[in-house]
């Protein structure tokens, strides 16, 4: 857990976005630690967290839409348009982003 809040916390004075990937195999906690930093944060101002869930290609690509329609991103379709919806969010969401693995 200090891992993930010294690198999420980094430069938290900038009001640059920051990512952070957790992976491993099911069962190991992956969920429980994600939740438990998003627990933890949300009294201290975090605007938002956004779950992706990857279990597989089209589980992530419909997580995309959710969260371009949540965001109103220009452009976000709601119904299909899947695709379209993941290139909109990583242009205007996940490039500008600090990438931490």
């Amino acid at each position: 857990m200090q891992h993930i809040r010294s690198t999420l916390n980094r430069n938290a004075a900038k009001s640059r976005p920051r990512t952070m990937h957790i992976y491993g195999t099911g069962g190991v906690g992956k969920t429980q630690l994600a939740l438990s930093y998003a627990y933890e944060r949300r009294n201290q101002g975090m605007q938002a967290v956004f779950w992706i869930n990857s279990e597989t290609k089209g589980e992530v690509l419909q997580s995309c839409t959710k969260i371009c329609v949540k965001l109103e991103l220009q452009g976000a379709v709601k119904d299909a348009q899947h695709e379209a919806n993941q290139e909109i969010l990583i242009d205007c969401c996940i490039k500008p982003m600090l990438t931490c693995y």
